[in-house]
């Protein structure tokens, strides 16, 4: 399975892509425009793991671009954050995964499989 993590961090994009490489190939895009972009033109991703708060266009942004644009992609999207209690983060939390940054890379594993494991 394919992964895109969106997320601005390299750093944190490099950790994720090193806990995830064994099992599935990763793409970073660096920002929820440029996953936008991405995901106009590539469905091969099994699972999209999106950071929540970002510049240009943030997760919440992504989310609502992929309801109304993508919404084959709506059960594939996975959210981590560093603090739960924002208002995009809460929002998320009422109808996706909300991962909390720092996260286990057995909790990250569990989410992406919950994801590939539905209909």
């Amino acid at each position: 399975m394919r992964v895109l993590i969106v997320e601005d961090s390299d750093v944190i994009a490099d950790a994720i892509q090193y806990m995830l490489d064994d099992e599935f190939e990763t793409v970073h895009a660096a920002d929820g425009q440029a996953a936008r972009d991405l995901l106009g033109t590539d469905d091969s991703f099994g699972a999209v793991l999106c950071d929540v708060r970002m510049p240009r266009l943030n997760g919440l942004g992504l989310l609502q671009w992929a309801r109304t644009e993508r919404p084959d992609l709506v059960r594939r999207l996975l959210f981590m954050t560093t603090n739960a209690g924002v208002p995009e983060a809460r929002e998320i939390a009422l109808t996706h995964r909300l991962l909390v940054k720092p996260f286990t890379r057995a909790a990250l594993l569990e989410a992406i499989r919950a994801i590939d494991a539905q209909p």
